[in-house]
Formats: structure tokens, sequence, C-alpha cells
């Protein structure tokens, strides 16, 4: 039998917010364990917007380079960065260690999506709300 993989969360709230954060946490470790992943570490960026350096993202970085997990998971990409070169950069990076990042779907649960599926999900949803403002 293989070994479990690992899972480490990243939770992040621009503004100081502990009930984000917690809901975040919710959603993630319901996703982890319906896949059967274990919850390694816990990395919170909480009240950390729009600055590039985040203590929490260079904590999971640390643990993705070490081998401490193999999935970087988030409830969603801009919890990650809304930069899309950002997320690509830490996918990138979290390959290049042998991990994944994946985002739980909050609209399903126990549905995991990589970030090129996030990135499809939001094409189809701006062209059904382009169709609905010009049919």
């Amino acid at each position: 039998m293989p070994p479990q993989p690992v899972a480490a969360l990243y939770l992040r709230s621009a503004s100081t917010n502990d009930v984000a954060i917690e809901e975040q946490r919710r959603i993630c470790t319901a996703l982890a364990e319906s896949q059967g992943w274990r919850i390694g570490e816990t990395v919170v960026d909480n009240g950390v917007g729009g600055m590039r350096d985040r203590p929490g993202l260079t904590a999971l970085r640390t643990c993705i380079a070490e081998g401490r997990a193999q999935i970087a998971l988030a409830t969603e990409p801009v919890r990650i960065a809304r930069d899309p070169k950002m997320i690509k950069d830490l996918v990138d990076f979290c390959a290049a260690h042998g991990a994944e990042l994946l985002f739980a779907n909050s609209a399903s649960v126990g549905s995991v999506m990589t970030y090129e599926q996030s990135l499809d999900a939001m094409r189809r949803l701006i062209m059904e709300v382009v169709s609905e403002v010009n049919p």
C-alpha cells in the first residue's frame, strides 16, 4: 500500500478575519479527509494581502521544498494570489519538488481542482455572464 499523501494547508485572508480562516480550514480539512490525505502543516496568513512576501506562503514553499508535504491545498487560487503568474509560479515550484498545488472546490464538497481546472471553471463562468448580458 502506498504511503498516505500529506497535505499542507494554506489559509489566507487579506484582512484579519478569523471566521474566514476557520471556514477555509473546515473546507480544506473536509476535502483532505475525503481524499484520504493526512494533514501535515497548516500555514496561515491572516490579515496579509497584496504583499509578494507572505510569511505563510514562504513557510508553505519551505514545507514543499523539504518534502514534508506532497500536496499544497488552498480553497481557491485567489487565496494564493490574485496575480495568475504568482499562482503559476507556485504550481511550477510544487511540480519541481514532486508536489501538487490543489484547490478545494467549495461548491462541491469533496471535490478537488487543479489550477488549470479552476481556470477552466472561471472561463465558463465568465462566458455564462457575458452571454446573459449580451444575448
